[in-house]
């Protein structure tokens, strides 16, 4: 019994690493994607393609940003595999937390560009993106400082914002 036990455990262990592990990679791979959708003026990943160092630390920085800021919903998901209760509920709670992390994912990319936006019509006297172009490293950390700062400051709002949303109400609903 005490095997079964332990055996249990370290499965449910191994899922929520696995689990963890996807979600976590699929929120950046959706976010950095997104990012490049949303900055119209820079291709990111051609830049990178041509080892544009500057561009390279801006993407860096906010491949970190941005799972800074979803691991609060992450962990909430992969909690909920250690949960108690019927299949229907857990099922439930799941697919709420994958809604608030999607939900929470996109705000935090919002967030990261509307603050890029701001701080380049703040400074009209410099265009980012044409120096992230020509490589200029100082410019990129700058930036990343910016996003760093931003994602650090915004987590708990974020996660408050988000929280607020019922979403088991419309899963119970379309449920229903």
């Amino acid at each position: 019994m005490v095997y079964q036990t332990l055996l249990a455990d370290l499965w449910i262990a191994i899922a929520q690493v696995m689990v963890a592990l996807a979600l976590g990679v699929l929120s950046v791979y959706t976010g950095v994607g997104l990012l490049d959708r949303l900055t119209e003026r820079i291709d990111e990943w051609k830049e990178i393609r041509r080892g544009n160092a500057a561009v390279g630390i801006l993407v860096l920085t906010i491949v970190f940003s941005i799972i800074w800021m979803v691991a609060p919903r992450i962990k909430e998901v992969v909690g909920i595999l250690d949960g108690e209760g019927t299949a229907a509920t857990l099922l439930i709670l799941f697919l709420a937390g994958l809604l608030h992390l999607v939900i929470t994912l996109v705000v935090a990319i919002f967030v990261v560009v509307l603050a890029i936006r701001l701080f380049d019509y703040m400074t009209m006297d410099i265009d980012e993106n044409a120096e992230l172009k020509k490589g200029n490293v100082a410019v990129a950390l700058v930036l990343a400082a910016l996003v760093f700062s931003i994602a650090w400051l915004m987590t708990d709002f974020i996660f408050q914002l988000v929280e607020k949303i019922d979403v088991i109400h419309w899963i119970e609903s379309i449920a229903a």
